[in-house]
C-alpha cells in the first residue's frame, strides 16, 4: 500500500458545500481502485468544496469571499501499488446525489506522492456536472483559466409571474452575483412537448438584464423575465441555461393541465448553531426532492417564513451592544438591517436540496409569516390552468 496527497483547488461554487460528500476513483491502464471517500477534518465545514466564507454567513459571507481563502484543500488516501502516480490515466470525482452541487468549478487536481512526483487533472473551466466527472492526467499544471464571466453566489430561482393578455405563460428567474457584475447576459431557453422531447419547438433567448433590482455591499440581485406559449393538452418541457452554462429544466403546463402543486413553509433554524448540528437540517427537501424525480410539480407554493431572521437581529445586538452603542439609537439600524437580512436570503438559498427546486419548480412566494390555507384554498389552486 502507498500514501498520495490528493488536492483540490475550487474556483468557484454557486451552492454551499455544507457537509458534501466528496468520492474519488483512481483509475491506471489495467483497472481502477475502489471508490475512495474523502475523509475530512472535524468541523462543521469539512468539505472539499467548503471556502472559509461559508463558516458564518450572515456577516461574513462577503467580506473575505475573495480573500484570504484560495479554494485549496488537501487530503491523504491509501493506494495499492499498481496505482502509483507513473501507472494513472484518469480520475473520477463526484459527491452524494441529495447534495446536487452541480455548480461546482474545479480549476484543477494533483496527486503527489512521497518523492516527489506530481500528476495533475485540469478542471473544465465549466459548471453544471451533476454526474460523475472524468478528468486525464497531465504531467503539467493548467496554464491558463477562462475567466468568470459572473461570480453568481445564489440561484436560480424560478417564479411564477401568471399569464399574458396573449395566454402567454410567464416566469421570471432570479439570481445574486458578487457586486462586481455590472451587466447579465441573456439567459438562453428552448421549448420541448413531454411526449417528443428530442424535437425542439421554440427557441430564444431573454434580453440583456442592464440593472438589478436591488443592492446590498456585498452582491447585486437580478431578474430575467421570459414567457412561453402552452398546448392545449400537453405539458411542456423547458431548459433554460444561464451565462456561466448551468442548464435546468421546468414544466409548462397546458391549458388543461391539474397543475402538480407541491407546498413548503417554515424552513431553517432560529439559531445557526441548531442547523449546523443538525445531520437532518434539510431531510423534508429531500424528499421533495426525490418526489419532483418520480413525477415532476408544476408549481412550488412558499407559504412564509422562508428564513428566520433570528440570526440577523442576535448579530446586530450583538454587535451594538459590543460597541457601546445605546441601545435607543436607531441611526443606521434599517441599512444594517437590511444588508444582513439579504445575505441571509443568500446564504440561506444557497442550500444545495433547497436550491436545487427552487431552480426546477416556479415559485409563488409569501415573504411574511406562514398562513393558513384552507381545503378551499388548496382546491381552487388545484384547478386546470386556462
Amino acid at each position: 500500500m502507498g500514501k498520495i496527497k490528493l488536492t483540490i483547488r475550487t474556483r468557484h461554487c454557486a451552492y454551499s458545500s455544507r457537509d458534501v460528500d466528496i468520492f474519488v476513483k483512481l483509475i491506471s491502464g489495467t483497472g481502477g481502485t475502489e471508490v475512495i471517500k474523502l475523509e475530512h477534518s472535524e468541523g462543521w465545514h469539512k468539505s472539499p468544496l467548503f471556502r472559509k466564507w461559508e463558516k458564518d454567513p450572515v456577516h461574513n459571507f462577503g467580506k473575505s469571499m475573495w480573500g484570504d481563502d484560495d479554494g485549496i484543500q488537501t487530503f491523504e488516501v491509501q493506494v495499492g501499488e499498481e496505482f502509483m502516480i507513473s501507472n494513472i490515466r484518469k480520475l473520477e470525482i463526484g459527491h452524494d446525489y441529495s447534495r446536487f452541487v452541480d455548480g461546482w468549478l474545479i480549476g484543477d487536481i494533483t496527486l503527489a506522492d512521497d518523492i516527489g512526483r506530481e500528476l495533475h487533472f485540469h478542471g473544465p473551466n465549466k459548471y453544471g456536472h451533476e454526474d460523475t466527472l472524468v478528468l486525464y492526467a497531465d504531467d503539467k499544471p493548467k496554464s491558463e483559466e477562462i475567466p468568470l464571466i459572473h461570480h453568481f453566489v445564489m440561484g436560480p430561482i424560478l417564479g411564477y409571474r401568471g399569464t399574458s393578455d396573449e395566454d402567454k405563460y410567464q416566469l421570471c428567474c432570479l439570481v445574486v452575483t458578487e457586486d462586481k457584475s455590472t451587466v447579465l447576459q441573456p439567459l438562453q431557453y428552448k421549448v420541448m412537448s413531454v411526449e417528443a422531447p428530442d424535437e425542439v419547438l421554440e427557441s430564444a433567448e431573454s434580453a440583456k438584464v442592464i440593472s438589478p433590482l436591488a443592492e446590498s455591499e456585498y452582491y447585486k440581485l437580478w431578474r430575467y423575465d421570459c414567457e412561453f406559449s402552452r398546448h392545449l393538452d400537453t405539458d411542456y418541457i423547458c431548459e433554460y441555461v444561464l451565462p456561466d452554462n448551468r442548464r435546468f429544466t421546468c414544466l409548462i403546463p397546458s391549458f388543461k393541465s391539474y397543475p402538480r402543486i407541491t407546498f413548503a413553509s417554515c424552513s431553517g433554524f432560529e439559531n445557526l448553531e441548531e442547523e449546523r448540528n443538525d445531520i437532518n437540517s434539510y431531510i423534508m427537501w429531500i424528499h421533495m426532492i426525490e418526489e419532483h424525480m418520480s413525477k415532476p410539480f408544476h408549481l412550488m407554493l412558499l407559504a412564509g417564513d422562508q428564513v428566520y431572521c433570528d440570526p440577523v437581529y442576535n448579530e446586530m445586538k450583538k454587535n451594538r451592544k459590543k460597541s457601546g452603542t445605546d441601545e435607543y439609537d436607531i441611526s443606521g439600524l434599517r441599512e444594517e438591517g437590511r444588508a444582513k437580512y439579504f445575505e441571509l436570503y443568500v446564504s440561506r438559498w444557497r442550500i444545495p436540496e433547497q436550491a436545487y427546486m427552487l431552480a426546477r419548480v416556479p415559485s409563488i412566494i409569501n415573504i411574511g409569516p406562514a398562513p393558513a390555507l384552507n381545503p378551499a384554498q388548496i382546491a381552487i389552486l388545484a384547478q386546470p390552468w386556462h
